[in-house]
């Protein structure tokens, strides 16, 4: 049977997290989705 996956980011708080973590830190989307899906259908 195929695992299907649904992503929600929540982006307002992932920026400000990671501008707190590094200054002008930039987010690659489709990269951290891919690492979240894995081998799973989104």
């Amino acid at each position: 049977m195929i695992e299907r996956v649904m992503v929600f980011i929540d982006g307002a708080n992932l920026f400000h997290g990671c501008r707190e973590y590094e200054p002008g830190y930039r987010i690659n989307y489709n990269k951290l989705v891919d690492e979240l899906v894995g081998d799973r259908k989104l």
